[in-house]
């Protein structure tokens, strides 16, 4: 029985700028960092020739023959697809007898990265089984085309990266394949504060990131001038950012959070809607003192930012409106592996 986890992100400067045709024509940037919300993958060899994947998440069970095999492969589902592409590179191309279960510790559509956090562990798994030897970046390069290219499901890059490496990142990436990751080191004076400062909000709306993305890559690609304009301006913000987290000023990051946001929704118009514009509009009332929508927007979490000290009554007023809380640390390690003790 082999087991992995890893982390999952809270996005905090330039998200979208990392997904193409921008960032492989102008190059983008992100900052973004894990907490420790998990994504978790486990396999287990079996003895009886079948394929058995389960994802606890969506309560969904798949029991495969060997004589099945082929069939597997025209699955839209994150765990075939990584089957497949192991059997195929590592197996000649015939099937193993596995047990496979994932699940979440958040809700799918969540913004934080979740699906492919799932598809890091995945690889994780099968990398450690077929002892193919892939470093985190090779892991992370695998999973971007496993969901990105093979699935064809719409996003960027940096969430396998911060998923399998952890921490606090400053990534760029492109154009071309060019890439860069800066681990920053936060003064821990400044990492407690900001660590004490937030919440993370479920807004109750779960969202198609694909809709969002495909918005966003359209106007790209028609250049739109305002697409255009705000990805520059979030991508500008992106070193701005890189500079605030290092200095450890947590006023201009709160500043930066809200200016990100306003850049953020004028990338599409399904950003956000009248929903989340009042529940922002809400929290900033009852004391916060920065929000965004965490990922490409529409819905899942909230990032919310106020003082330390009136953070509980921040959030025993959510919970009052029936809007789900939870609090969280960073962490700085990513993709883990271990087997069953």
């Amino acid at each position: 029985m082999l087991r992995v986890r890893a982390p999952l992100r809270i996005g905090l400067a330039g998200g979208g700028t990392d997904v193409p045709p921008f960032s492989k024509e102008t190059g983008g940037c992100v900052i973004n960092t894990t907490i420790d919300k998990y994504a978790y993958a486990f396999l287990e060899e079996t003895t009886n020739k079948k394929i058995h994947f389960i994802n606890q998440d969506i309560r969904n069970e798949n029991i495969y023959s060997f004589s099945q095999y082929p069939e597997i492969g025209r699955e839209k589902s994150l765990i075939a697809a990584v089957y497949t592409f192991f059997c195929k590179k590592y197996n000649l191309n015939k099937p193993k007898s596995l047990k496979i279960q994932t699940f979440c510790e958040v809700p799918m559509g969540s913004g934080l990265g979740s699906s492919s956090t799932l598809v890091i562990t995945l690889c994780e798994l099968m990398n450690q089984f077929f002892k193919s030897r892939l470093n985190k970046f090779e892991i992370s390069e695998l999973a971007f085309k496993i969901e990105r290219e093979i699935l064809g499901f719409a996003g960027g890059y940096q969430d396998y990266y911060s998923a399998a490496i952890g921490g606090f990142n400053f990534m760029k990436f492109g154009p071309d394949k060019n890439l860069e990751i800066e681990t920053l080191s936060l003064e821990k004076r400044f990492r407690l504060e900001l660590e004490s400062s937030m919440i993370l909000a479920y807004t109750g709306l779960s969202r198609v990131s694909a809709k969002i993305i495909e918005s966003q890559r359209e106007g790209i690609i028609k250049q739109s001038e305002q697409t255009l304009k705000n990805l520059l301006e979030m991508k500008k913000q992106t070193y701005e950012m890189r500079e605030i987290l290092l200095s450890g000023d947590i006023n201009k990051f709160k500043e930066l959070i809200n200016l990100g946001w306003e850049k953020k929704k004028n990338t599409s118009a399904f950003i956000s809607n009248e929903k989340l514009d009042f529940l922002i509009k809400s929290c900033f009332d009852a004391g916060a003192e920065a929000c965004k929508i965490s990922g490409a927007g529409g819905g899942g979490f909230m990032i919310i930012i106020t003082k330390p000290e009136k953070r509980h009554a921040l959030n025993t007023f959510l919970k009052a409106n029936s809007i789900i809380t939870m609090n969280f640390t960073f962490t700085e390690e990513g993709s883990t592996f271990w087997e069953k003790y």
